[in-house]
């Protein structure tokens, strides 16, 4: 019966996806890995397992925001022959943290031949015709990498993706969940996705509306723009197989859940409503300038920031945190 249950959930993750939001071509997320397995399957169900080049999956799992993740020691990456199915574009996205600030890591590569690949590292975008620098160190916390790349070469058969490796470097870190698609994302499309990734790994998107699957604005932006420099989010999203129940918060200097926090997301067991969410967005201040609030009544108090709670579903208001 087990096995039964397992090979069903990307056919009825896939069922979903294609009704309500834009269906990638691969998506592996290791929350829904199994240790040493061979291949990290392809929860997407179009079959594009990846396979570590160690001939194994990890026999641990670490953690990313409560989440599981695997923990890459800059030798293992995982390839997926493509077949030449990615024609001349992909959306990519990545979520993971590094073990260091500044030396740079590969993130993921596509071969198109023997000659020409695309893809990128932690600080260039690489591409036919060389390389793009776009940062000069690493970011220290979980971060959510998206690439919009066409190019002119026609793939072959041979067609590889790599991740956890590009132009010879490799990855070493954390990395939680990859997701490509073959064509370019419409702007709706990809705030959900990113949106998703946000809430569940506790990533601040910058200067945007957060939507859920149903394109339910779940955090406006627009009406809160000063309190969105720390932005996380609780909630339960069946598309996107989202059940987020505790979250870090104000750059992992606060930790907030519903009722008990467990040392595991999948381990609080507090029920959430499909479409229920609670978003906290935080100022500039973010827990590091203390300031005095003075009351009528002569009490004073220490304000260490200000904050806006968004809350979308009924039965938010009444749970405990």
């Amino acid at each position: 019966m087990k096995r039964l249950l397992l090979s069903t959930i990307p056919f009825l993750i896939a069922c979903c996806l294609n009704a309500q939001i834009q269906h990638p071509v691969a998506w592996l997320r290791a929350d829904s890995a199994t240790l040493n397995a061979p291949s990290w399957v392809d929860v997407s169900g179009n079959g594009w397992n990846a396979v570590p080049s160690t001939g194994a999956l990890p026999d641990t799992f670490a953690r990313m925001n409560f989440n599981k993740c695997f923990e890459v020691d800059g030798g293992q990456i995982f390839e997926i022959c493509t077949h030449g199915i990615i024609s001349q574009m992909a959306d990519a996205i990545i979520v993971y943290n590094t073990h260091d600030s500044i030396i740079e890591n590969g993130l993921w590569s596509i071969v198109l031949d023997s000659i020409a690949g695309t893809g990128l590292t932690t600080h260039r975008i690489l591409g036919e015709h060389g390389s793009i620098l776009y940062d000069t160190a690493n970011r220290p916390r979980n971060v959510i990498n998206y690439l919009f790349q066409s190019w002119e070469t026609t793939p072959t058969d041979s067609q590889m993706l790599r991740i956890g490796v590009a132009d010879s470097i490799f990855f070493e870190g954390n990395v939680s969940e990859f997701v490509i698609f073959d064509h370019h994302l419409s702007d709706t499309s990809l705030t959900q996705w990113l949106s998703y990734l946000a809430i569940k790994y506790g990533a601040t998107l910058y200067k945007t509306n957060y939507l859920d699957s149903r394109k339910q604005c779940i955090w406006s932006y627009d009406l809160a723009p000063a309190k969105s420099y720390s932005i996380a989010g609780i909630g339960r999203d069946d598309v996107m197989g989202l059940n987020q129940k505790q979250t870090y918060f104000a750059d992992d200097c606060l930790v907030w859940g519903l009722d008990a926090l467990a040392p595991e997301n999948e381990s609080n067991t507090t029920f959430l409503s499909n479409g229920s969410f609670i978003v906290m967005g935080m100022d500039s201040n973010a827990l590091t300038i203390p300031t005095s609030l003075y009351l009528a009544n002569g009490d004073e108090h220490l304000v260490v920031a200000n904050s806006l709670v968004q809350i979308t579903g009924d039965e938010m208001s009444q749970l405990s945190t």
